[in-house]
């Protein structure tokens, strides 16, 4: 049953990644949702450590671009969902 679950989890986050590509985010957008919700087996983070995440790679980002960042990769992942009659991310995974 573990398995399942895990595999399920797996297919699901695929599907989102995959999303993600389709809807053309950049890198930058890509990786404040990873980081933003979660995925690729890292916890939620908040604006805050992404910031700090960034930094480390050498960009410098305020908490408000990453803000602007994390917005416009969503209405990015909306409005390919909604072109493809989609309404909410459940509908994804």
């Amino acid at each position: 049953a573990d398995d399942d679950t895990e595999s399920s989890a797996i297919e699901e986050e695929c599907n989102l990644l995959n999303y993600m590509e389709q809807a053309d985010l950049n890198r930058l957008e890509r990786v404040v949702v990873i980081y933003s919700f979660g995925l690729r087996g890292t916890e939620m983070k908040s604006a805050d450590i992404v910031q700090l995440l960034f930094e480390l790679d050498g960009s410098i980002f305020d908490t408000k671009q990453i803000d602007k960042l994390r917005e416009a990769s969503i209405k990015k992942l909306r409005s390919l969902m909604a072109a493809k009659g989609l309404t909410a991310i459940r509908d994804v995974m």
